[in-house]
């Protein structure tokens, strides 16, 4: 595989999406999910060229899963397909008009068997941007240690490493997901955290503009701070090496 503008791996997840409750029966609607994928789709549709890398199931919900990626225009070159892994699955209920709930059968899926030997050809192919999130390394031991390894081999052949927290507390606890992404943010060039999740790569409770400051000291380029629907009126910092807010 030539070399990419962005790389980024995890675990993709076929959704299944119902209207109303689960109990009470009807159809379901197939959907690909998962946080890195969705960002491989975003920068192919820009234009781009974008690889993802995991590993998927052999039935015909792994096979779902590459059709999705494939027919967005990301490369798929060095996905691994898993015979003795099930695809993780997302089901999403609407239980009233305002209301959705999500669950979640991920539990010993093949994409939670990612491994570093998954990982040592595209990343020797090169990329301009390898994009890493907090979700993978939470799946399993080999995951999170495909994530280090990564991180540290995107570092030092020069890509462009970007990090976004993206902290599930259905996979690990907050003091478990800063152990591990503390010192991964080392590695990155761009941090990308909501205003809750910024103490995960710092000392607990350590307040915005503290943990921010220390990113940049530690040689983090950009650190963007994500605020939703948060401060409706306040403008995102645009300023070279300091932290940038965005809605």
């Amino acid at each position: 595989m030539t070399a990419v503008d962005l790389l980024t791996f995890g675990e993709a997840l076929v959704s299944l999406r119902a209207a109303g409750p689960l109990a009470a029966g009807g159809a379901l609607t197939m959907h690909l999910a998962g946080a890195e994928s969705n960002v491989a789709i975003g920068l192919a549709r820009l234009g781009h060229r974008a690889a993802w890398v995991g590993r998927v199931s052999t039935d015909e919900l792994g096979e779902y899963v590459l059709r999705q990626l494939r027919a967005e225009g990301v490369r798929i070159d060095d996905v691994t397909r898993d015979p003795g892994r099930p695809a993780g699955l997302m089901f999403l209920e609407r239980r009233t008009a305002d209301v959705t709930r999500v669950r979640y059968h991920r539990a010993g899926s093949a994409g939670s068997a990612l491994r570093v030997e998954d990982l040592r050809k595209p990343l020797a192919a090169g990329a301009r941007v390898l994009h890493l999130t907090g979700i993978t390394p939470a799946l399993s031991d080999s995951a999170r240690e495909a994530t280090t390894w990564a991180a540290q081999t995107g570092s030092r052949s020069g890509m462009l490493v970007c990090l976004d927290v993206n902290h599930r507390a259905r996979l690990w606890t907050r003091e478990a997901a800063r152990a591990v992404l503390a010192p991964l943010a080392g590695y990155a060039s761009v941090v990308i955290a909501s205003a809750d999740e910024l103490d995960l790569v710092d000392e607990p409770g350590a307040d915005e503009s503290t943990v921010a400051s220390g990113l940049l000291a530690r040689g983090v380029r950009t650190v963007l701070v994500k605020l939703g629907a948060a401060a409706p009126g306040r403008t995102p910092a645009t300023a070279s090496g300091t932290p940038r807010r965005c809605r």
